[in-house]
């Protein structure tokens, strides 16, 4: 009978070695799983990251290309303020030489006109002294008319006495 009863505990404690195996496995899987569910969570995380790192680096990217733009065009910009400056300085050299030509020709116009003035009064006080002189002259040519009219009469008067 101890055949039996040793058969019996060997099998229980057999029973009870593969019920434990049987938890350990469980508990291995479930730890398999756990550990499976957490690297797939990290593998997540870690996409994730990566994911926000190539964003960042194309906002970085974006960033600069923009910032590269800017400066181009900024650059671009100052060339062209530059090169318009440069177009008003000759425009403004051009301008003031126009400028001064043309002061020079309407100061050469005023003498002219200043001296066409004082020709033009010479001859209206030449004029007004020829008037002066011709109507002097008329009144001399009145006194002698007079004169002779005074002597005409003188005369006839003498031969009319004398007659």
């Amino acid at each position: 009978m101890e055949k039996p009863d040793i058969l019996k505990i060997l099998n229980d404690k057999l029973l009870q070695a593969y019920r434990k195996i049987n938890a350990l496995k469980d508990e291995v899987w479930q730890l398999e799983n756990q550990l499976q569910d957490r690297d797939d969570v990290i593998k997540m995380a870690v996409e994730k990251e990566k994911e926000k790192e190539k964003e960042k680096e194309k906002e970085k990217e974006i960033e600069t290309e923009t910032e590269n733009e800017k400066e181009n065009e900024t650059q671009a910009l100052t060339e062209k303020v530059e090169q318009l400056e440069n177009q008003l300085k000759e425009k403004d050299d051009v301008i003031a030489k126009e400028v001064k030509k043309r002061r020079a020709r309407l100061r050469a116009y005023l003498d002219c006109l200043a001296e066409l003035t004082d020709c033009q009064a010479k001859v209206e006080v030449e004029k007004e002294k020829e008037k002066e002189k011709e109507k002097e002259k008329e009144k001399e040519k009145e006194k002698e008319k007079e004169k002779e009219k005074r002597r005409t009469r003188t005369r006839t008067r003498t031969r009319r006495r004398n007659l």
